[in-house]
């Protein structure tokens, strides 16, 4: 119950505006199988391999991320190589390794390690990770998932 009431309050405090600021600590490419966790590590693309990338492949028009929800203890370290990203174009067929980004919201729960690529639990809290689409030029912009990060 408690972390059902904590993904609540990310919920209410994203729609409330309570903003912190966000940080891309990763790129790369959604699972290229639907069990496989995610290509990602900090700084993946070029500008030059971004454009390219994104002039071709299939649109992604949904995203979904496994775990739903990042459950942490005060300490732990936790990288983002570990989520699966699963990507559908509009017909809800899957689709492997899509260039994505992957941001988080920093907060007083949370350390961020941006070049090193993982959060740590510093203190009971949340905050959010955001999943989106690297190539925004191709009306992907809306396509974000958020997964609440629970620190206990």
């Amino acid at each position: 119950m408690r972390i059902i009431n904590t993904v609540v309050s990310v919920f209410w405090s994203l729609i409330a505006g309570v903003c912190y600021a966000t940080t891309l600590i990763s790129e790369g490419f959604s699972s290229s199988t639907p069990n496989m966790a995610a290509g990602v590590h900090y700084r993946a693309f070029t500008t030059t391999m971004r454009e390219a990338m994104c002039e071709s492949g299939d649109l992604a028009t949904s995203l979904k991320v496994v775990p739903e929800a990042i459950i942490l203890q005060k300490g732990d370290l936790w990288h983002p190589q570990s989520l699966v990203i699963r990507a559908y174009n509009k017909n809800g067929d899957y689709i492997p390794s899509v260039p994505v980004t992957i941001s988080v919201d920093e907060t007083e729960a949370i350390k961020v390690n941006v070049s090193e690529n993982w959060i740590q639990a510093i203190s009971a809290g949340s905050s959010s990770l955001v999943v989106g689409p690297a190539c925004k030029n191709r009306s992907q912009v809306k396509l974000k998932t958020i997964v609440p990060i629970i620190v206990k």
